[in-house]
């Protein structure tokens, strides 16, 4: 098994363990210092799991076309998230109107 993965696995058995706690924390006692607490702990998670993620990727596609590969994966996620932007703005001028 790939050392990434292992990591990957790690930050989301973590993440599944501590999202709950940590959110159920800050809305006991809603403060700036608590938020910026919950947001650096999510951060790190999220930069735990992004940063195995792309050595996963890498470990994973040949060299061959590990560039189109790359590629492939950044247009579709791109993509996605611009497609879903565009929905809101429709359905918000949908409502609008």
């Amino acid at each position: 098994m790939p050392v990434a993965l292992s990591q990957i696995r790690r930050a989301v058995v973590l993440a599944l363990f501590t999202v709950y706690p940590a959110l159920s924390w800050l809305v006991s006692g809603p403060s700036l210092s608590r938020l910026m607490t919950v947001e650096l702990w999510f951060s790190f998670l999220f930069a735990s799991y992004i940063s195995a993620l792309i050595v996963f990727l890498v470990e994973i596609m040949p060299a061959d076309i590990r560039t189109s590969g790359f590629s492939l994966v950044h247009s579709s996620a791109t993509a996605l998230l611009r497609s879903a932007g565009v929905a809101r703005c429709s359905v918000t001028h949908e409502q609008a109107v």
